[in-house]
């Protein structure tokens, strides 16, 4: 889910290379969510994060930690999937701060990189010290920071309700018991693998 995400985000953010107005950004973030809701149908929190830093957000140092996160060059399925994989293990870390991980000798799992991108985004989430118990497993409550780019201050009440769309829209299909397979993500990979090397991979 999270290279899928972050293949999304690219070819999203691919539509802006040259240039598009602020308000255009709510729209791009509005494709974002609604992406996420109805056809990855997968709630990612981190992936919704670097989204809406870098497409509403504050821009300049505030969303500068996604580009080095992404680190787009002329290979951008590598890139990518390497990001991928930053992101899956700071996901992990939600098990460990749950207290549902620890190493053998019992003690709380730490994990240290060099990668400051990575540490940045880990400062966007703020802990609300609780855990709430899922069919998957415990997990701990956490607050995404909704900060928002100040020419865009009066769609503020906008992103706000896109940023719940997700995690809605997940809650809606698990009180539905809808089939939870993630089978069809492969198939939205190689549709997005195409795009992002079409428009960012020449």
């Amino acid at each position: 889910m999270f290279y899928a995400s972050l293949l999304k985000l690219a070819c999203l953010w691919s539509q802006a290379r040259n240039g598009f107005k602020a308000n255009q950004r709510v729209d791009l973030f509005a494709q974002f969510v609604q992406w996420m809701a109805h056809d990855l149908k997968i709630a990612s929190p981190l992936p919704l994060q670097i989204a809406r830093d870098r497409l509403v957000g504050p821009q300049g140092n505030a969303a500068s930690y996604t580009d080095r996160l992404i680190k787009l060059s002329k290979q951008p399925l590598d890139d990518l999937w390497g990001a991928s994989w930053d992101l899956a293990l700071l996901g992990s870390i939600a098990s460990f701060e749950a207290g549902e991980v620890t190493d053998i000798g019992g003690r709380d799992v730490v994990v240290v990189t060099a990668d400051r991108a990575l540490v940045e985004l880990r400062g966007r989430i703020i802990d609300l010290h609780d855990v709430v118990d899922f069919p998957v497993g415990r997990m701990p409550l956490k607050l995404a920071r909704m900060d928002v780019d100040k020419r865009l201050h009066h769609h503020a009440a906008e992103i706000a309700r896109l940023s719940l769309v997700p995690n809605d829209s997940a809650i809606a299909r698990a009180e539905a018991g809808a089939d939870r397979s993630v089978a069809h993500i492969a198939h939205l990979i190689a549709q997005l693998e195409l795009e992002v090397v079409a428009t960012l991979g020449r």
